[in-house]
């Protein structure tokens, strides 16, 4: 069951997607491209957690709320992807996807604290 008000949902709703979308966005559209908030909700968990590739998708398997993180939530509990595309997914982005990574979330973080 999805409890909304854990930290890692809040975080979800205070991401600006679509600030990554605009600048990350043309990495993701190929059609065999995992869907842009999916990747980047997992290098987020991976991040928050210091966790392997391996450990992260367990905890999405296991957690509702990393699910929602990650774009929704779903009943069924497979992986979404494999921690190996994970890991050339993370090098796809680089340093520059890091950069917006932080971006994406600073900025939302640092307005929604000052009111």
């Amino acid at each position: 069951m999805l409890n909304s008000k854990k930290n890692i949902c809040l975080m979800g709703n205070i991401i600006d997607w679509d600030l990554l979308e605009q600048h990350l966005g043309h990495h993701f559209e190929k059609e065999s491209s995992p869907p842009l908030r999916l990747l980047l909700g997992l290098l987020y968990l991976m991040a928050m957690n210091n966790s392997s590739y391996e450990e992260t998708l367990e905890h999405w398997c296991q957690s509702p709320e990393a699910q929602y993180l990650c774009g929704g939530y779903a009943e069924n509990i497979n992986l979404p992807i494999r921690p190996s595309t994970l890991s050339i997914w993370n090098r796809e982005i680089g340093d520059q996807g890091i950069y917006w990574m932080r971006a994406a979330i600073t900025v939302p973080l640092q307005s929604h604290l000052i009111h």
